[in-house]
């Protein structure tokens, strides 16, 4: 699982020391949640200090105005050093020749976190990636919104702003069943006992649940010519190291 930071929900929406000391406060109980979960958490780590947070200050002179010492190390200590999020142009996915354009701000949002994030779920659907959006902001009371690519490929982004958005997206994605992606599966006419067998497009892979477990969710996975090759868990993400060779199907 992989967070991102959306820096364009930032563009000097507080107007008082207070308001932005509480929405620092709610960032950061996102960004805590999901450090206990030792997840990825990426950033534009240029941007991230220069977008305008409180006033017409950029985040970084608006943290240092902050005239509570206490809670201004408190965040630096944790933003860098505990949480210490990478910097995603280090491993850059998408073209900043190409055109994404955000249903919600009605801009083409190329070169920043929500244009990468979009050209990653591309590349790789496998991977949950969430955006969380400082709140206050046009992206705020949304958990999903949609990015288009070139006009022609459209990107449905989760967002959270909060935890208990965030906790609901969790729960949602927990709760999916991984063949309604329709792009990334289609379903075939073959059975497995009490279970359809979904043919993978990107790898040619053959894939059902296996229902004999009724208390861990898992996917069984085929080549085209029925030798496993692994096992996929409850978010579809293939572990080749549970290959077995004494496993195989009739395609």
């Amino acid at each position: 699982m992989e967070f991102y930071v959306n820096e364009l929900s930032l563009h000097g929406q507080y107007k008082s020391e207070e308001i932005f000391i509480h929405n620092l406060k709610n960032f950061l109980s996102i960004c805590n949640f999901i450090q206990e979960e030792k997840v990825s958490i990426l950033a534009d780590k240029t941007a991230i200090y220069v977008v305008k947070a409180w006033n017409e200050h950029t985040l970084s002179e608006s943290i240092s105005q902050i005239s509570r010492k206490d809670f201004k190390e408190a965040f630096y200590r944790f933003f860098n050093n505990k949480l210490n999020p990478k910097d995603w142009r280090e491993t850059q996915k998408h073209s900043v020749d190409d055109e994404y354009f955000c249903n919600i701000s009605n801009k083409n949002v190329s070169n920043t976190s929500l244009a990468e994030i979009s050209e990653r779920k591309i590349q790789n659907e496998s991977i949950n990636r969430i955006l969380i959006s400082f709140d206050d902001s046009i992206y705020s009371n949304l958990t999903q919104f949609e990015i288009t690519k070139n006009e022609t490929t459209q990107i449905t982004l989760n967002n959270c702003s909060n935890k208990q958005q965030l906790e609901e997206i969790l729960d949602f994605n927990k709760n999916k069943n991984i063949y309604e992606n329709s792009e990334r599966f289609v379903k075939t006419s073959r059975n497995n006992k009490d279970s359809v067998i979904y043919l993978e497009k990107l790898t040619d892979y053959y894939w059902y649940e296996d229902k004999f477990h009724s208390t861990n969710i898992h996917h069984e996975v085929f080549d085209k010519n029925g030798n496993h090759v692994g096992e996929g868990n409850e978010k579809g993400v293939l572990d080749v190291s549970k290959k077995d060779n004494n496993k195989k199907i009739d395609i």
